[in-house]
């Protein structure tokens, strides 16, 4: 039994590495929904805000990726010679809490001031008759993920986007609230909400990416 726990933490563990690392590599800012700011009229200097929280939210979720990558490194090599240092997970997981509230709190600042600024027509006229289809195609991208970003664009709704983010941290939160409860009590977190969690984010850093890659060729 713990070697196929173990076997399916490293599994995780690896897909989070190359996710977290091609990430980090082509930097942040680039890659979770930037240039999301040049679809709003930002004649009344709301534009360094909207950009600047753009780039802070994607700064800490990608942090938390990096602490919840540590935390399931520090579970998988439990049995190999790490042994099962709870006051070390403790801190690590609390790092990631930290991040992702970081990031909640940024994409709630965000969405406060996105509800006053406009968009510009020519923008949302852009995102309308994008070839969102074609685009999938010939990158060949994530269909169920692309999909999701595409009903928000092709709607018009970019907010949706940065709420959609918020949404997500919420989600997030609640899951390390039950890891951070299972390693208070000297417990190894459960498998499942590892795995979702997992889930959660790599399929929000490819939601995040998407949208920047449509914002970038629009703009």
């Amino acid at each position: 039994m713990k070697q196929q726990f173990k076997s399916t933490i490293c599994s995780q563990a690896i897909y989070m590495t190359v996710l977290v690392f091609f990430f980090a590599a082509n930097a942040y800012p680039r890659i979770i929904a930037n240039r999301g700011h040049a679809i709003f009229d930002i004649a009344a200097g709301s534009g360094g805000a909207i950009q600047s929280h753009i780039e802070a939210g994607a700064g800490y979720f990608l942090n938390f990726g990096s602490d919840y990558l540590a935390l399931l490194n520090k579970i998988e090599m439990a049995d190999s010679g790490g042994g099962s240092d709870y006051k070390d997970w403790a801190q690590t997981c609390a790092n990631a809490i930290a991040n992702m509230e970081k990031a909640s709190a940024t994409y709630l600042n965000l969405k406060q001031i996105l509800t006053n600024t406009h968009y510009i027509p020519e923008m949302i006229e852009r995102l309308s008759t994008f070839d969102y289809d074609g685009y999938q195609k010939k990158n060949n991208l994530n269909p169920g993920v692309f999909e999701e970003v595409k009903a928000y664009l092709a709607g018009g709704d970019v907010r949706g986007i940065f709420d959609r983010m918020r949404d997500t941290t919420t989600k997030i939160l609640a899951a390390l609230a039950k890891i951070k409860a299972a390693i208070d009590a000297g417990i190894i977190p459960g498998l499942p909400t590892l795995w979702r969690l997992n889930d959660e984010f790599a399929e929000t850093l490819l939601f995040g990416q998407y949208a920047a890659e449509i914002f970038y060729e629009i703009t």
